[in-house]
């Protein structure tokens, strides 16, 4: 095998191992449009899991300067950002602090942005209730996968609740794991949102694809020493 179709092999395989952007379904449930438990049970069909009303809270506390938060049981990582555009349609890349209420993540900025990412390898569902805080009926956009959170390219989903503090359920199905979650406002909204719980199966030990991706070029460097080597010899 020659160098030039060595290189052509690791790039191939490489390009394989980087994690797609996925074909997602979305069950979404609201309290007061009297769908929550249908949205739960179909996606609990959809998943193969068991979403019930006390799945994962949120315990502890929040850590760090700006406040993040990572979940004991799953290694979830919750990290709040700032919005800036109309109304807070894309993050701006600035960390904001996230704050626990009783059992209850809250994004406190206006408009505010929240990630998630720390998912276990092959974890290919997600689900959550949550409450936002508001006038009148507003709504949020979810990104999975996405590197960045804007409402306007990477936004997979739109949804919402009828009314103030209700409580809303939105499951995610994945055909590809999920790496990151996005959470913030749709069609230039500003609302304040908390996520009430959540399901996120499995923890956080590397994504297998990126620890593949490191052992390959670890290989890769191996053999271009062993070419620079044949090719001074000669």
């Amino acid at each position: 095998m020659t160098f030039n179709r060595f290189t052509l092999f690791i790039l191939g395989f490489a390009a394989a191992t980087v994690p797609t952007q996925a074909s997602l379904s979305f069950n979404n449930g609201d309290q007061s449009g009297g769908t929550l438990n249908g949205a739960i049970a179909n996606w609990n069909t959809a998943s193969g899991l068991n979403y019930t009303s006390s799945e994962i809270f949120f315990t502890g506390a929040v850590s760090g300067t700006p406040a993040t938060y990572t979940d004991p049981s799953t290694s979830l990582f919750f990290e709040g950002f700032n919005p800036s555009g109309t109304q807070g349609n894309v993050v701006n890349g600035t960390q904001n602090s996230l704050s626990i209420s009783g059992t209850s993540l809250k994004q406190p900025t206006t408009a505010g942005i929240i990630e998630i990412t720390g998912f276990g390898s092959g974890v290919q569902a997600f689900a959550f209730e949550y409450q936002p805080t508001f006038s009148g009926s507003n709504g949020f956009c979810i990104g999975v996968n996405r590197a960045s959170f804007n409402e306007g390219s990477f936004c997979d989903d739109s949804t919402g609740v009828q009314s103030s503090g209700d409580v809303g359920f939105v499951g995610i199905t994945s055909t590809t794991p999920i790496t990151s979650v996005w959470i913030g406002p749709s069609f230039d909204q500003s609302q304040t949102f908390q996520i009430n719980n959540f399901d996120g199966p499995g923890g956080a030990v590397g994504e297998r694809s990126t620890l593949l991706l490191l052992g390959f070029g670890l290989i890769l460097l191996g053999f271009l020493g062993r070419f620079r080597r044949a090719e001074a010899r000669s």
